[in-house]
């Protein structure tokens, strides 16, 4: 630049312009080759840091698949774990077993395979037999865990459906349908009071043995207990009361008629006609009516200091029969049409969570079922065994090698031949 400068203040035959000619060309010849080297050294960063960034990618490609074939492969593996614990508590054979795990697959829910077949693990353990049977109480619990969620507690389902089989539900019903009445029946209830799903179910279970004795069937027994739970009162010391109540009711039917009020007659043909739980209704009503229960004091005093709080529990009961009543006749209801837990399951395998779980369960099961299990079974077995057969058959392989290490230096030997004619 300042070369430019003064040339531009000489004329064209002045001895300096020759030479500061010369010097322009030559830092623009210097010039001239700077930028080359320039252009050349960029080139050649572009050319390494695009070389970089492929590596990058492919090494990026290369874990994401690793990754996601060693969590297919953990996946199985923990699949044939579950499926083997089931085939253990339920019995079936090898072929059962996949068919189970295929229709567990099949299940369009939101709920996750893995939980399925605990689903199913679970109902092997309590003595259910057969893929059908597994099936319908894994069908009919997924949808009672949904639908009812926190609400009805851990491990309640078991509980459910140990209730059934003592209260005889589950012959009658079979298992689907007396999990989705019973479920059904405490979806209602809880919906339609401030009565708890857990504590309904856990003081029915407590009830069921003096329940199926005194002819009291299981949609009455979850609406004593929902009234239970409505009125607030402790499940445990409910539970006792009325299973105290219960047994004095059918045992001492003319000393608990005469204590409150009601004609022993009416009593006894309540009871003989299989309408206990109208007589217990009954008996409570007169009580109220006598304003106390003082008249039970004979009956109840041999529980001791248990006594006063189990009484309280009646005093409770005498004074909102009403209440009784209704969650007697909602519970019946429910009971009875055993759809309002379908209902509810429906709606939440249906919102936006639901679908983007169902969604990814789809994708899970492409990959995690019981043909890839037995695939990766397969191989497997055959690298446990592979050590063993070589181990077997090493003097075989050794003969066949040198067999084929002479075979191929012979050859080697006539093209060497060859080469020379």
């Amino acid at each position: 630049k300042e070369c430019r400068k003064q040339m531009q203040n000489l004329t064209a035959d002045d001895p300096k312009m020759k030479v500061l000619m010369a010097q322009y060309r030559a830092i623009d010849n210097q010039i001239g080759k700077i930028t080359g080297q320039w252009k050349r050294q960029d080139g050649a960063i572009k050319s390494v840091f695009n070389r970089l960034l492929a590596y990058v990618s492919l090494y990026g490609t290369f874990n994401f698949v690793t990754g996601q074939i060693k969590q297919i492969t953990e996946k199985n593996l923990a699949l044939s774990d579950s499926m083997a614990d089931i085939r253990k508590v339920s019995g079936l054979s090898a072929d059962e077993i996949n068919r189970l795990s295929d229709e567990l697959h099949g299940l369009d829910t939101r709920t996750t395979s893995e939980d399925l077949h605990q689903l199913a693990f679970e109902g092997g353990r309590l003595g259910i037999q057969g893929v059908e049977g597994l099936m319908q109480f894994v069908r009919a619990g997924n949808q009672i865990k949904v639908a009812l969620g926190e609400d009805l507690g851990e491990g309640a389902l078991v509980e459910l459906m140990k209730m059934n089989e003592v209260m005889g539900t589950t012959k009658e019903l079979g298992i689907e349908k007396a999990l989705l009445a019973t479920g059904s029946a405490i979806n209602t209830l809880s919906a339609s009071s401030t009565a708890s799903g857990s504590q309904i179910a856990d003081f029915s279970s407590r009830l069921s043995g003096i329940a199926t004795q005194a002819n009291i069937t299981t949609d009455e027994l979850l609406g004593l207990a929902s009234a239970s739970s409505s009125l607030n009162l402790e499940t445990e010391v409910a539970a006792t009361a009325f299973n105290k109540f219960i047994s004095e009711i059918v045992t001492h039917t003319s000393v608990v008629a005469k204590a409150a009020g009601v004609e022993k007659e009416a009593l006894e043909e309540l009871i003989q006609s299989g309408k206990t739980m109208e007589a217990v209704v009954v008996v409570l009503e007169a009580l109220n009516g006598k304003g106390g229960l003082r008249g039970l004091n004979p009956i109840m005093k041999e529980l001791g200091s248990d006594g006063a709080r189990l009484n309280q529990v009646l005093a409770a009961f005498s004074s909102n029969t009403d209440v009784l009543r209704k969650h007697l006749n909602i519970s019946t209801d429910a009971f009875r049409e055993a759809t309002s837990v379908t209902q509810e399951y429906n709606i939440k395998n249906e919102n936006a969570a639901a679908m983007l779980a169902r969604i990814k369960n789809s994708l899970i099961e492409l990959t995690t079922n019981s043909t890839v299990t037995k695939w990766l079974e397969d191989v497997l077995r055959s690298l446990f065994y592979l050590p063993k057969t070589i181990e077997e058959n090493k003097n075989v392989i050794v003969t066949a090698l040198v067999q084929i290490s002479g075979a191929l230096l012979a050859m080697k030997l006539n093209l060497t031949t060859l080469s020379k004619f």
